[in-house]
């Protein structure tokens, strides 16, 4: 399997994210960034403008990117997803996870959203 990181900017590489004492009230914690890297409607890497992470007292986590990126040429929304042989990423607690179970989608207009999903 190819492995290719969605989510390399540097901001992201200096955030930890510290598991939860056992009698915290709290059930998640989210990380706001400033960036990710993301597909354009034409399959180029480019930069989202916002992503935040969320990971639960468990250690699940859902990664989230919204931006405005080059629409497609063929003028149509396009998807990309897990199914392409590419992995999504993101730092956990000082640790590197990834998975294959993410999709983004390009609005015609080039609005883009990438949700990732992990799972222990």
């Amino acid at each position: 399997m190819k492995l290719i990181w969605l989510l390399v900017p540097m901001s992201l590489s200096l955030i930890v994210v510290l598991p939860l004492p056992a009698d915290s009230v709290k059930s998640a914690v989210t990380i706001n960034a400033n960036s990710c890297s993301v597909f354009d409607g034409n399959g180029g890497f480019t930069e989202a403008t916002s992503a935040h992470n969320v990971v639960t007292s468990n250690g699940n986590g859902l990664l989230s990117c919204k931006g405005q990126v080059t629409p497609s040429a063929t003028g149509k929304t396009v998807q990309f997803n897990g199914s392409t042989d590419m992995t999504c990423g993101m730092i956990s607690n000082g640790v590197a996870m990834s998975t294959a179970d993410w999709k983004e989608t390009v609005s015609s207009s080039g609005e883009m959203i990438l949700s990732c999903y992990f799972r222990k």
